[in-house]
């Protein structure tokens, strides 16, 4: 099963914007890079490195910090670059299932390891970079019809204080004239959803005529589009996988007939009701 992931880059604080080979091989290059950096940092400080602890404490108003040698401090994170952290949207799953299914799914050519980081987070090492290419450009993946959100794993990633900002889903355009069948206008279409990741192989080569299906990339924080009119026709989008969407304010979280405001107003005259009667 397939479903959603994300990222943005690799430097960057969230999720991968699209995964492809030109992602990924920057992505090489960016590791290259920083290996590069991090011997040439270590030749530099080589001399100073004796007379450095690779841990000191510094003091300021009676608070300890506890500071770590660059060059050290790059060695205990070069072993994390390969991985990627993931977490099911809008469910939680344990750490035994989850490592069934991404074996299942991943582990093509070699292991896989998943560790539990806390918060519905996990993060995911692989032992073959024809998993990891394959888990980066694969998706959108799904577990139990729920998509699972992945990102590279970043320097300084705390559980506790992250939140998932985009994902990459399916949605589906029912009963869209086959005139806009063409690839480029597809494309187009699902730029106002969200950001077109790619079309649908039978949408495509226009094999199937029933709705037309696209993969896009959503921002999890703004509104949703349900209808989108084109050229004076409203046509339904249909979010694949995608649970508890509420589209009296286009946000994901709750569903239309929990509206946080719709129940607030409800409870009001309900406790004035309460009142009355008890007068």
């Amino acid at each position: 099963m397939r479903g959603g992931f994300v990222r943005r880059g690799h430097s960057r604080s969230h999720e991968p914007r699209k995964f492809g080979k030109k992602m990924i091989k920057c992505n090489r290059m960016l590791k290259k890079s920083e290996q590069e950096m991090t011997d040439t940092q270590g030749q530099c400080f080589k001399n100073v490195e004796k007379d450095t602890p690779e841990i000191r404490v510094e003091r300021a108003d009676g608070i300890c910090n506890v500071v770590i040698n660059e060059v050290v401090l790059k060695q205990l994170r070069h072993p994390w670059w390969d991985t990627l952290i993931v977490k099911l949207l809008s469910r939680r799953i344990s750490l035994a299932v989850l490592t069934r299914r991404l074996e299942a799914m991943w582990g093509k050519q070699g292991s896989i390891e998943v560790i539990d980081l806390g918060n519905d987070f996990f993060i995911v090492k692989f032992y073959s970079q024809e998993d990891l290419d394959f888990a980066l450009i694969g998706g959108p993946w799904r577990i139990f019809d729920h998509y699972l959100t992945i990102s590279f794993w970043k320097t300084n990633f705390n559980p506790m204080e992250a939140s998932i900002e985009y994902t990459v889903a399916w949605v589906r355009l029912p009963g869209l004239m086959i005139e806009y069948y063409e690839k480029s206008m597809l494309e187009r279409i699902g730029n106002i959803i969200g950001r077109t990741i790619k079309v649908d192989s039978n949408t495509a080569d226009i094999c199937r005529g029933k709705f037309a299906r696209l993969c896009v990339e959503l921002d999890l924080p703004a509104p949703w589009f349900h209808i989108i009119p084109l050229m004076g026709v409203k046509y339904v989008v249909e979010y694949e996988g995608i649970h508890n969407i509420c589209f009296s304010c286009g946000m994901v979280g709750h569903e239309k007939t929990n509206y946080p405001k719709k129940v607030q107003t409800q409870k009001a005259p309900e406790s004035n009701n309460s009142g009355t009667e008890k007068n």
